[in-house]
């Protein structure tokens, strides 16, 4: 098996995330509804932030993960976040997010 096609059943990861950060863009906190309804028959479940002393509410991201919460996405104004807690090697995790950066 090449390295680029290895697959680790067993691996010491306990998460891994790819995380985007970018500059502030209210628009996301307008939007994030959009990006649901194109997640939403994967990643079912919306974990909405709660609110912390001194920090403003956009800055704390929204999770939407699957029905057995090993993947998600976390989203605030100013990045993007995939995450999965049995990781598998990279194109299986490429897999499992890569369409959501054409939403």
């Amino acid at each position: 098996m090449s390295r680029k096609n290895e697959i680790y059943k067993n691996t010491p990861l306990i998460e891994t995330v790819f995380e985007i950060r970018f500059p502030v863009e209210p628009a996301i906190e307008c939007n994030r509804d959009k990006l649901y309804n194109k997640i939403r028959s994967i990643y079912s479940k919306v974990l909405v932030p709660g609110t912390v002393t001194g920090k403003a509410i956009a800055f704390e991201p929204y999770r939407f993960e699957n029905a057995d919460g090993n993947n998600g996405i976390m989203l605030s104004i100013d990045k993007l976040a995939f995450y999965c807690k049995k990781y598998e090697g990279f194109n299986s995790f490429k897999k499992n997010h890569a369409s959501i950066l054409c939403f």
